[in-house]
This record gives C-alpha cells, structure tokens and sequence, in this order.
C-alpha cells in the first residue's frame, strides 16, 4: 500500500483517530512533515502516547508520516499502531 504524502492543502485539516475522534488541526507541512496543533484536551496523552516533542518554533508538533492511515478530503486519519 503507498504511503500517504502530506502537502500544504492538508493544511487546516483535522487528525483524527482510529474512532474518528479530533486529536487536532494540522497546522504546516514543511518539507513533507505534517505539523499539528493539538486539541487542548488531548495534548498531555497524545503527546505521551506518541513521544511527541515540540521542536523550536516550529507550528505545532511533527507527526511522523507511519502514523498516518489515510488523508481525504477533510481529515487525517492515524493507524491503529504505525507501521514501521
């Protein structure tokens, strides 16, 4: 199965999860590396689950393309567990 590649029209669309629930917006695509601002509600267990680390001053947090099951038109679906 390929990959899906980010790209800035992805910008402003929501990351869900494996149960469709908004985890956040993503923020910036720099370089193929979607970024996300996280819902104020999952940050401290998203970031833990995931070793999400802010870097610099960067818009939101990176997320590693793995993770990422589908993009459509409107969302950013995660897998269940990322594929190495």
């Amino acid at each position: 199965m390929r990959r899906p590649r980010p790209s800035l029209t992805d910008v402003g669309k929501h990351v869900v999860d494996e149960r469709g629930t908004v985890l956040g917006t993503v923020s910036a695509v720099n370089e193929g590396v979607p970024y996300v601002d996280l819902d104020s509600d999952v940050v401290r267990e998203v970031t833990s689950a995931l070793s999400w680390q802010r870097v610099g001053d960067e818009e939101g947090l990176p997320l590693d393309v793995g993770a990422i099951e589908r993009i459509t038109t409107d969302q950013v679906r995660l897998r269940t567990e990322p594929q190495l």
